[in-house]
């Protein structure tokens, strides 16, 4: 019987040493499972501050491109025009202007009269203001048959209109309905002629309008990919008050 017990004993402790291994070797799985869970965790994490960074990166290359298109249409569609210079007036029919170096030349020389004749001799002219004066002479002709233009034609050449280029009239441009917009920053004439058919035509009614408005009539008329008219309204109202 005493034997028994002891089988017993030795059989239940058995028992206990084979359920604390299994529970031990349970719990060893179960902090292995945990530490690759949190290791999967930390690579999913990984990846999606990668990806986000990567699509800020990108979002601020596209945004700095766009910029700088930006700054290359506004320096070639809106930069002031340079006038050609008028070409020099002519005299009659294609006879260049004589330089002033020229007429300096020829008063230091004799003068003569007629062709070849030499200039009078203060004798000669003190007895030609003794005779009675002649009757008034023909006009004097220049050059080789041709009359010198008389003082009216003169003042009616220059009452008429004067001519930029080559023949071509001078360009008015039209009196304008309301404020000149173009005084905004990155406002040209096209984005002013929009404007004023949207009934934005002075710097109150700019000042007077949001942004986001001004924006939607550029996205109408397919002109707000360069152009930003955050600051048009600051601008026109400071303008308006200056107006005043």
């Amino acid at each position: 019987m005493q034997e028994g017990l002891e089988l017993r004993k030795r059989a239940m402790e058995l028992a206990q040493e084979a359920a604390q291994k299994a529970a031990e070797s349970l719990k060893a799985e179960r902090e292995a499972l945990k530490a690759r869970i949190d290791y999967l965790k930390q690579i999913v994490a990984a990846a999606k501050h990668a990806e986000k960074a990567a699509a800020k990166e990108f979002k601020a290359y596209l945004k700095e491109m766009e910029n700088k298109a930006a700054m290359a249409e506004a320096a070639s569609t809106e930069a002031p025009a340079t006038e050609t210079p008028a070409p020099a007036k002519k005299r009659g029919r294609g006879r260049p202007k004589k330089s002033t170096a020229a007429k300096t030349t020829k008063a230091a020389t004799t003068k003569k009269r007629g062709r070849g004749r030499p200039k009078k001799s203060e004798t000669t002219e003190a007895a030609a203001e003794a005779t009675p004066a002649p009757a008034a002479p023909a006009e004097k002709k220049r050059g080789r048959g041709r009359p010198k233009k008389s003082a009216a034609a003169k003042t009616t050449k220059a009452a008429t209109t004067k001519k930029t280029g080559r023949g071509r009239p001078k360009k008015q441009k039209p009196a304008l309905e309301g404020d000149d917009l173009t005084q905004l920053s990155r406002l040209g004439d096209r984005v002013m002629e929009v404007m004023y058919k949207y009934g934005i035509k002075t710097f109150e009614d700019m000042a007077n309008t949001s942004v986001d408005r001004l924006r939607e009539i550029l996205r109408e008329n397919n002109m707000s990919k360069f152009r930003n008219p955050a600051p048009w309204p600051k601008e026109a109202k400071k303008l308006a008050a200056n107006k005043k």
